[in-house]
């Protein structure tokens, strides 16, 4: 009897044929023919099973990591382990001014104030297309000296507003998961009210990211990573906050956005807006146009993330600190740079300045500067305060004289350029459009010539050009 193993292949046909030199060597089938045989098809059976088992067993180890799952839910689940919370679908944002326009003709005498009411609506357009954008707070607008009543620097977000009632039972298993996977979790907002009567007293919840500090009797919620690319609000189970009790009512209200979608809309309007029954006119002026909106984390971005996120603990100590914290929470960011105020002349000790650019921008505007400088301050340490500047760029201007084959293709020089203009770009794109990049002549020159199989030759010139304004 042989005493090799039969199994020691993945492939389906190798297992097989490991069988059958299995049983050759039994002194039972010497002469057997295998192959045309009933034991041909046992044979199969075996060799499906086996190869069955060994696949589903490589894919069950592989999503036990989290480096090599490949199912966004264990993905997801591995990063909840590590106290990750994977980024939703971020919302487009727009600053505009708001002004009443016919305050005089509707009041007998010119109100004390007026309310621009929450989730007021804005229509925005781009491209042909409308998209709705909402404020998430009201304000009050009060006369100026002219008695003019306008509001500037309200922030609007793109997208639909919606509310969900979930009501608490005597299941210790139950959960509050949020229906629609493009929500974008920084607008979720949670009240609880006492039963099911719509009149009922409410109660606000506040979010919390962790419980540090938090007591048993804190009206707040959490979010939390569910299944198929949705998220969930809990409570902290009288023990890191109050949990609702059986009968009464979670009220979850939330934002469903289409991203990256809506960002560069730049023309504005609203309808009339009520308040005590009268009807005013607005005129929306933009400040600065929607920008912000981004997809929903992507499970290669997670891999890189949950790890490092740990180790930061959402507190900003070190320069890799700040850069994991705006990168993991601001997905519009393409490139980050921190370094001490005292390095600069002259020397600005205490400051931390980060340095940011943002996609499909040169720099960074001044309202998402003050969004991300707000954003860590509360994350440094008490002596330090984080700067935001947008970042500078050097640029590069290359003069390229092509020579290709005629005879070798038809196609035109200007289409023989546009590909050249698109192989350097990708260049850009791929090898320079980070901090401490390096430009590679030699790597530009082969960009260039494998731009078009007919290049036969360049002849390139470069020099850096730096804007001063």
């Amino acid at each position: 009897m042989s005493n090799s193993n039969p199994i020691t292949e993945l492939d389906f046909f190798a297992v097989k044929n490991q069988l059958k030199e299995y049983l050759k060597g039994q002194s039972q089938f010497l002469d057997y023919d295998f192959e045309g045989s009933n034991m041909n098809v046992l044979l199969d059976v075996l060799a499906y099973n086996t190869f069955q088992n060994n696949y589903y067993t490589n894919m069950a180890l592989s999503e036990m990591f989290l480096d090599s799952a490949q199912l966004r839910n264990s993905i997801v689940s591995h990063a909840k382990e590590l106290n990750y919370l994977p980024r939703s679908i971020r919302a487009s944002r727009a600053q505009v001014q708001v002004d009443f326009t016919n305050v005089a003709q509707v009041s007998e005498t010119l109100p004390s104030y007026l309310i621009i009411p929450a989730y007021t609506k804005f229509v925005g357009r781009k491209s042909g297309q409308s998209f709705t954008f909402t404020n998430d707070h009201s304000v009050t607008v009060t006369p100026n000296e002219n008695n003019e009543y306008c509001y500037t620097g309200l922030d609007i977000y793109q997208g639909k507003i919606i509310t969900e009632e979930f009501t608490v039972t005597n299941n210790d298993a139950q959960r509050f998961v949020i229906s629609n996977e493009n929500v974008d979790t920084d607008s979720v907002k949670v009240s609880v009210r006492e039963n099911v009567d719509a009149n009922s007293n409410t109660t606000q919840y506040l979010y919390k990211e962790g419980i540090f500090g938090v007591k048993t009797t804190d009206k707040i919620f959490y979010i939390q990573p569910g299944l198929d690319s949705k998220y969930e609000v809990s409570f902290g189970s009288d023990v890191f906050g109050y949990e609702p009790k059986p009968g009464e009512v979670v009220v979850v209200t939330y934002r469903v956005t289409r991203g990256e979608d809506a960002n560069g809309v730049f023309s504005f309007s609203a309808d009339a807006i009520d308040v005590n029954g009268n009807s005013y006119n607005v005129t929306v002026t933009t400040i600065s146009q929607s920008e912000g909106g981004a997809p929903q984390e992507t499970n290669n971005s997670i891999r890189r993330f949950a790890p490092k996120a740990i180790q930061v603990q959402d507190r900003a100590v070190t320069e890799s600190d700040y850069e994991v914290l705006l990168k993991t929470n601001f997905p519009e960011i393409q490139a980050v740079s921190v370094y001490g105020g005292e390095t600069l002349s002259p020397p600005r000790y205490g400051k931390v300045v980060v340095s940011v650019d943002t996609q499909n921008a040169q720099g960074v505007s001044d309202n998402l500067s003050q969004t991300y400088a707000r954003f860590l301050r509360d994350r440094s340490a008490i002596s330090i305060e984080p700067i935001v500047v947008s970042a500078q760029f050097m640029n590069v201007q290359v003069d390229c004289t092509l020579y290709y084959n005629t005879k070798t293709t038809d196609t035109p020089s200007s289409s023989i350029k546009s590909l050249v203009i698109d192989a350097i770009q990708n260049y850009s794109d791929t090898s320079l459009n980070e901090f401490g990049k390096t430009l590679r002549f030699s790597k530009l020159l082969s960009a260039i010539d494998s731009a078009d199989a007919n290049i036969v030759s360049n002849d390139t010139k470069i020099r850096a050009v730096i804007d001063i304004t």
